[in-house]
């Protein structure tokens, strides 16, 4: 689901794609729109749009592709559900808390620190213990998990 809000202008806004942009969008812009070490632009493909994105000293990538009819939440009953409980989702295969830093992201993902950051998105991967995770939860989330 995204978001288009008007205020004067159309805003493309989409807080739930993850690793993408993080201020709303020109969505009647075509031109390049920067934010921090990385460019959008959203591209016309017939009937669609395509969210391009890239990062400094590289070449665009398509994010998405999507119109601008109007949907309804129900219409997101179906997968929102299939998101939530089945096997095959990766939100149920192990515990995931991701955040928006100021140059890239930090992720938790099963017992594994994700954390990407510079103008490259450098990326660093390490595996935590229990008590690792609960405190990058606490310090990074502001999450405290309390087991009984």
């Amino acid at each position: 689901m995204t978001l288009i809000v008007t205020l004067v202008e159309r805003w493309l806004s989409d807080v739930g794609f993850g690793d993408s942009f993080v201020e709303p969008l020109l969505l009647d812009s075509r031109e390049e729109q920067l934010q921090g070490t990385r460019s959008f632009r959203i591209v016309d493909d017939g009937d669609h749009l395509i969210l391009m994105r890239r990062n400094e000293g590289s070449d665009w990538q398509p994010q998405y592709r999507f119109t601008l009819q109007p949907y309804t939440f129900a219409d997101y009953e179906e997968t929102s559900m299939w998101h939530q409980t089945s096997p095959d989702s990766h939100f149920t295969q192990n515990r995931i808390c991701s955040l928006a830093t100021d140059d890239g992201r930090v992720t938790l993902t099963g017992m594994r620190l994700i954390t990407t950051s510079g103008p490259q998105q450098l990326r660093e991967e390490r595996t935590l213990t229990e008590e690792e995770y609960n405190r990058i939860l606490h310090d990074q989330f502001g999450i405290v998990m309390k087991i009984k």
